[in-house]
């Protein structure tokens, strides 16, 4: 048993206290001077400024915890040693002597993403937005890190404290705008396609469109092939159910092949929605496109991540809580890899505005496909040796390794030669 002792218990503290309960694997119960009760086995987070008479790990209450408003902070960060510290204490005497607890939440409940930045041409927050950005600490789990600390700390005055054990995982993601290049389209479109091809003398191009035209091959055809690759690994393919140029490309909503391979994607693999570009402010275009890749697939849907990682905090998570999704894996930036909410495992969504916990599981992904290639300017061997080393970090932690992958991301008049080896890497687990 933990008791996290506390002068006020709040829905922060709360939140806080589950997370514990869930990374260390030990009962957490949150407590005051009133309700503080005792015995040999116990183990006493003092995360306030109030010394206590009984032994306990004293950490740095900031204050964060116990405030119910939204306001820019001063994170007060340095450095000790390799750790970075939030919210460090001024002066006093502590075993931890910065607010792990408030960097912890700073960090989950993307507190950040809350106050005015300057968004991308999409509206996005990006990664040189944020604190870990401007310290280079991107890269870095520093959620984990700070677990890591706490663990030792506890481990120091109760050597015979046993953790929970983390397994390091591979999640694979496919996200789904297109299912065709040019199969199962109408054909004075495929022709005129073909034609343009022609004209602008891109045989390569012309040769792709007509093997798909006379339906030997489609470039985005690529289901097999990730059924294949993907056999062992617990996966997960977010469907796009809008056709409404130039961002939502989903020209097959309506076409009875693309229920067929749905249904059939979806006897190996999990699906879920990829909800449309302006979808993240819309709540009746999310339920409504919800419904209809229900209706496609015969089975609920309660997975999601937003077409072009597009999405505003709370609302579009307030959004889909109130359709019924329950997992969600748009966590991540588009501009880099890395952790966006430092940390590289599954986490409860907190909602800064409401003040309180849900049941939205988030999934944060640590690289995509389109990322490396046109974001970073790599090619595949120097992506290669990228995703190894973010891997590496990951499995030091014992964490989950959540990536994203396109089914067009194949194609080699596209820019795709040789990134299949890219893939290969990502799902490598040695």
């Amino acid at each position: 048993m933990i008791y996290l002792y506390c002068s006020q218990i709040t829905n922060r503290t709360l939140y806080i206290a589950s997370y514990l309960e869930h990374s260390l694997g030990l009962e957490v119960r949150s407590v005051t001077q009133a309700t503080l009760a005792i015995s040999d086995t116990s183990i006493i987070l003092n995360h306030s400024n109030t010394a206590l008479d009984v032994d306990h790990i004293s950490i740095y209450d900031s204050g964060l915890l116990r405030q119910s408003t939204i306001s820019a902070v001063d994170l007060r960060m340095k450095l000790d040693g390799d750790i970075p510290q939030l919210f460090s204490a001024e002066n006093g005497s502590y075993d931890i002597d910065f607010d792990l607890l408030a960097a912890v939440f700073y960090c989950l409940s993307r507190y950040e993403e809350y106050l005015p930045f300057s968004p991308d041409e999409h509206g996005r927050f990006c990664s040189t937005q944020s604190w870990a950005a401007h310290v280079d600490l991107v890269q870095i789990p520093v959620v984990e890190m700070w677990m890591n600390y706490l663990k030792e700390a506890i481990k120091a005055k109760y050597p015979r404290i046993v953790f929970k054990e983390h397994v390091f995982q591979i999640r694979p993601t496919i996200d789904i705008d297109t299912a065709w290049a040019y199969s199962e389209r109408p054909l004075w479109a495929q022709f005129t396609r073909l034609a343009k091809a022609l004209v602008t003398f891109d045989f390569p191009r012309s040769h792709t469109i007509l093997r798909a035209i006379t339906q030997q091959e489609d470039p985005f055809d690529t289901f097999s092939l990730f059924s294949d690759l993907l056999c062992d690994k617990e996966s997960v393919f977010f469907w796009l159910m809008r056709d409404e140029l130039p961002f939502d490309t989903a020209y097959y909503v309506d076409h009875p092949a693309y229920r067929k391979l749905i249904k059939k994607v979806s006897t190996h693999a999990e699906i879920g929605l990829h909800p449309s570009y302006t979808s993240y402010q819309k709540q009746d275009a999310l339920q409504s496109e919800k419904d209809t890749l229900a209706l496609l697939a015969d089975k609920d849907i309660i997975k999601s991540r937003q077409h072009y990682l597009r999405f505003s905090l709370p609302l579009t998570y307030q959004h889909l809580i109130a359709v019924g999704i329950k997992e969600d894996y748009s966590m991540g930036y588009a501009d880099t890899l890395g952790f966006r909410a430092g940390t590289c495992f599954p986490f409860y969504f907190y909602d800064l505005e409401r003040e309180e916990s849900t049941d939205l599981l988030v999934h944060p992904f640590q690289a995509m496909d389109v990322t490396l290639r046109d974001y970073l300017s790599l090619v595949p061997d120097q992506a290669c040796s990228k995703i190894s080393s973010l891997k590496q970090t990951i499995q030091s932690f014992e964490g989950q390794f959540c990536f994203i992958w396109h089914n067009s991301s194949f194609y080699e008049s596209d820019g795709w030669s040789g990134w299949d080896k890219v893939l290969l890497e990502c799902l490598k687990t040695e």
